[in-house]
C-alpha cells in the first residue's frame, strides 16, 4: 500500500530493453535508470482530531500522511462505527482500501458544487519520471503489471481486444491511447504498448516527468458490516478494476469502487472518471425470507460518471438503490462490447432512476436485464446516446414519465420481451426510433439464464419474457432528422419482409414501433395500448420518404380486418396487411391510436 512516505515516493529499478521488442522495433537495447513516484506535493501535517473516548472520533488524512493521518491507515486500524475521514485537498495515490465499520463517511475537506471538479482524488495511476530513450522516436520504462479482463469473455488475454487491456497512461492529464499492436509505435499516431513478457512499456509519444501509468486495480471496498457508509465529494479516477488477482479486493468485479452487500451505502457529490472498467458496482443478497436485502438503499446523488471505460454504474440484486441528479457522460469510452453504456441495473427491484442526464454515452444510456422489477424513472434526459436511451429487457413493472429523448443513435426507450410499463408525458425527438416494443423468442421457462442472479429470489408473476400490458399515452412526438445507423431503409410505405429482406424496416425514422418479430403476431394481441397518445408533428417534412432518413409515423402490423373495418385508410382493401404509415391519420385510421395530433 503506497501512504506516500519517502521510502516509496522513489523506486529505483534498472531496466534493459529485451531482445524480442529491440528486434521487432529495429532499435539496439538501451539500460537505464528508471524512477517511478506519486506526483502529490507533500503537504504540511495537519493535527487529527483523535481520542480513544471521542465516539464518533473524526479523522483528517494529508495526501502524504503516516499514522493517523493516512487514509489507508485509518480505514484499516482506526475507524469505527460512525467516524468521519475527512481528506485535506490533493491526490490520494492509493488502492485496495477496505470499509468495515457501519456509518462511516469518508469526506472531501471542501465539499464541490454539482459538477464541479473535486480538490480530492483517489488515483489508481502514479508517476513514471525517468524512461529510456531507445530510438528517436521510442521511449520505454519498466511496466510489471496485469491489468486484463479475461473473465469477461472468458478468453485469454492474448485473445482480447485492445478494450479489454486495462492498463492507462496520461501524458500532462490526457489520455494515449493503447495498442496491442506493436508496430503501431512506428506510425505517427500517439499510442503506447505494453509487452508482458518483456515486462515493459513503449510509447511513441515524449512522455517527459509527467506521464502517469496505472498502478491499482481496486479504490475501495464497502463490506456487507458497512452498512450507511458514505463517500463525499471525492473524485475516484485511473483504476484498472481488473480480475486477474483473486486475492485483490473486488477481484472479479472490474470495478473502482465496490458495494459488496452493504446496505444504504451513499455516493454523494463524488467523480468517477477514466477508470478501466466500471466505476462504481454495486451486489445485493436475497435472503430466503426475501428481506431485508442485503446491499439494499444505495444512493448516488449529484455525482459525475464521464470516460469510464465500460460502464459507469453496474448493479446486481441492489434493490431500492437511488440515481438521481447526476451527469452520466460519455461513458464506455472503450468501447466493451459486453455491457455497452452507462448503467446497467440487473436483477434489481424498485430502483428509482430521478432527475439524471445521460449524455453521449457509447451503447445504451440506462439498461434494465434479467428480471429487473418495478422500476421508476422520471424527469431525466437521454441526449445523443449511440444505441439506445433507455433498455428494459426480460424485465417487468416500469413507469418511464417526463424524460425527454433527444437525438439518440437508435431508440429512446427500448421496451423488450418485458410487461407492465407505463410510458407517458415524454418527450422524443431526432431519435431514429422514437419508442420500440418489440417480442422475441424467449420466455421465462426456455430462458432459465435470465432468471433474477439470486436463486434465493421468489420472483413475482409479472416477470414473464413477453411483451404484455404496455401503456403508451401523453407522449409528444417532435420531429428532428435523425442520424443514420449505416442501413439502408426502404421508403416504400407498403414495404413487407421477405426471405431475401427479412427487415426492410431498418435504418428508416420511426416515432413509435410495433413488432413481434418471432411470431409475427400484431401489436393489438400482445397488450399494447397507445389509445389517447398525443402527437405534436411539428417539422415533419413535407415529403417523408424522401428524406435523408425516410421518415414514418409508425411501424405496426395490422391485421387485414383493421382496413375492412376502417375504409379510408392508405392501402384499406380487404385482404391487405400493412406494417407502417407515413401520416398520423393513416395510423390512425386503423383504430390502433385514437389520439390526436395537437400538442398536449
Amino acid at each position: 500500500m503506497r501512504t506516500g512516505s519517502a521510502a516509496n515516493r522513489v523506486r529505483l529499478i534498472a531496466i534493459t530493453l529485451a531482445g524480442t521488442i529491440a528486434g521487432l522495433l529495429g532499435v539496439a537495447a538501451t539500460g537505464t535508470a528508471a524512477v517511478a513516484s506519486p506526483a502529490a506535493p507533500a503537504q504540511a501535517p495537519r493535527a487529527a482530531a483523535v481520542s480513544p473516548n471521542c465516539g464518533p472520533c473524526s479523522y483528517v488524512v494529508t495526501p502524504t500522511g503516516t499514522g493517523s493521518q493516512s487514509l489507508a491507515y485509518v480505514l484499516a486500524h482506526l475507524v469505527q462505527s460512525g467516524d468521519t475521514v475527512e481528506l485535506t485537498n490533493g491526490v490520494y495515490r492509493v488502492g485496495e482500501l477496505d470499509v468495515r465499520a457501519p456509518g462511516v463517511t469518508i469526506r472531501a475537506e471542501h465539499i464541490p458544487a454539482a459538477g464541479a471538479a473535486p480538490s480530492v482524488w483517489l488515483d489508481g495511476s502514479i508517476v513514471y519520471r525517468y524512461w529510456s530513450h531507445p530510438s528517436a522516436s521510442i521511449w520505454s520504462h519498466p511496466y510489471s503489471q496485469d491489468f486484463c479482463e479475461t473473465s469477461l469473455r472468458n478468453l485469454p488475454c492474448t485473445q482480447l481486444s485492445v478494450s479489454y487491456h486495462g492498463d492507462q497512461m496520461y501524458r500532462d492529464g490526457s489520455p494515449v491511447p493503447q495498442t496491442i499492436h506493436p508496430y503501431d509505435l512506428l506510425t505517427a499516431n500517439p499510442v503506447f504498448y505494453v509487452s508482458p513478457s518483456s515486462h515493459v512499456v513503449l510509447t511513441n509519444v515524449d512522455p517527459g516527468t509527467t506521464t502517469e501509468m496505472t498502478n491499482q486495480e481496486t479504490a475501495l471496498q464497502f463490506e456487507r458490516s458497512a452498512v450507511g457508509a458514505a463517500l463525499e465529494g471525492v473524485g475516484v479516477r485511473r483504476y484498472a478494476g481488473n480480475d486477474h488477482d483473486s486475492h485483490a479486493l473486488a477481484s472479479h468485479e472490474d470495478s473502482a469502487v465496490y458495494v459488496n452487500d452493504a446496505s444504504n451505502v451513499a455516493f454523494r457529490y463524488d467523480t468517477f472518471s477514466f477508470n478501466s472498467v466500471r466505476a462504481l458496482k454495486t451486489q445485493g443478497d436475497v435472503p430466503a425470507s426475501q428481506t431485508p436485502v442485503a446491499g439494499a438503499g444505495v444512493v448516488v446523488d449529484h455525482s459525475v460518471f464521464d470516460h469510464n471505460g465500460e460502464l459507469a454504474i453496474d448493479s446486481v440484486d441492489s434493490d431500492n438503490i437511488v440515481v438521481s441528479n447526476s451527469l452520466l457522460y460519455r461513458n464506455n469510452y472503450e468501447a466493451f462490447v459486453i455491457e455497452p453504456g452507462a448503467v446497467k441495473l440487473l436483477s434489481t427491484y424498485g430502483a428509482q432512476i430521478l432527475g439524471n442526464q445521460f449524455v453521449q454515452n457509447n451503447g445504451i444510456g440506462l439498461w434494465f436485464d434479467r428480471s429487473a422489477y418495478n422500476a421508476l424513472i422520471t424527469h431525466n434526459a437521454f441526449t445523443a446516446n449511440s444505441w439506445h436511451g433507455i433498455m428494459f429487457e426480460i424485465s417487468a413493472r416500469a413507469t418511464v414519465a417526463y424524460n425527454s429523448f433527444n437525438g439518440n443513435g437508435h431508440i429512446g426507450m427500448f421496451v423488450y420481451e418485458s410487461s407492465n410499463i407505463s410510458f407517458s408525458h415524454n418527450l422524443m425527438i431526432g431519435n431514429l426510433e422514437g419508442i420500440k416494443v418489440q417480442e422475441g423468442h424467449r420466455t421465462l421457462a426456455n430462458f432459465p439464464s435470465g432468471r433474477d442472479s439470486d436463486p434465493d429470489r421468489h420472483m413475482p408473476s409479472a416477470i414473464t419474457f413477453n411483451v404484455s400490458a404496455i401503456d403508451i399515452h401523453a407522449n409528444g412526438f417532435y420531429y428532428y432528422p435523425a442520424h443514420s445507423n449505416g442501413e439502408v431503409c426502404d421508403p416504400n410505405p407498403a414495404a413487407m419482409p421477405t426471405a431475401a429482406e427479412p427487415d426492410p424496416y431498418d435504418g428508416c425514422q420511426y416515432m413509435i414501433v410495433g413488432q413481434d418479430n418471432y411470431s409475427g403476431a400484431e401489436p393489438n394481441t400482445l397488450g399494447i395500448k397507445a389509445v389517447d397518445d398525443h402527437y405534436h408533428l411539428r417539422n415533419w417534412p413535407g415529403n417523408p420518404t424522401g428524406a435523408a432518413v425516410p421518415v414514418f409515423t409508425a411501424l405496426w402490423k395490422a391485421p387485414a380486418s383493421a382496413f375492412s373495418s376502417h375504409g379510408g385508410c392508405v392501402g384499406g382493401e380487404s385482404g391487405t396487411v400493412f406494417y407502417r404509415w407515413i401520416t398520423l391519420r393513416d395510423f390512425q385510421c386503423t383504430g390502433q391510436e385514437s389520439g390526436g395530433s395537437n400538442p398536449f
